[in-house]
């Protein structure tokens, strides 16, 4: 087994993670994190946590990479990787929060815009569409 706060700390280093924004998501006080980060092993719920928030596998952790297809089983980067014909984008969790976000925010201004455009007909229905005039006030 590696070193989990140091191996925690290089990864950490390497995405450039905000220790506030980490240490709020695990649940813990940037107090504790500078004590975690000298220890040589963690306890599993913030080890858990820990790879939620830096979308890795918890191997990183441990000296056993149990997929030896040549696969990568780590997640974080956006690159494209061909596997078997199809093509995946791997995402780290705060990339996949950040993605699901934005398709909220895009499914909530297309049932707006639908939403006006129901408005509109209806306006147009009844005869009582509002001129180009009133519009570009």
């Amino acid at each position: 087994m590696k070193h989990c706060g140091e191996t925690l700390n290089r990864i950490m280093n390497q995405q450039r993670v905000v220790r506030k924004q980490f240490c709020e998501f695990i649940g813990i006080t940037p107090q504790y994190l500078v004590k975690m980060l000298k220890q040589p092993s963690l306890d599993s719920a913030k080890l858990e946590r820990s790879c939620q928030f830096l979308g890795i596998d918890p191997g990183e952790f441990f000296d056993y990479h149990p997929d030896k297809s040549g696969h990568t089983n780590t997640i974080g980067s956006i690159e494209p990787k061909c596997v078997d014909d199809d093509t995946t984008v791997t995402l780290s969790t705060t990339e996949f929060e950040l993605m699901k976000q934005l398709l909220e925010e895009k499914d909530a201004r297309i049932r707006t815009l639908e939403s006006n455009l129901e408005f509109i007909r209806e306006l147009v229905t009844k005869g009582s569409a509002p001129s180009s005039e009133s519009m570009n006030k």
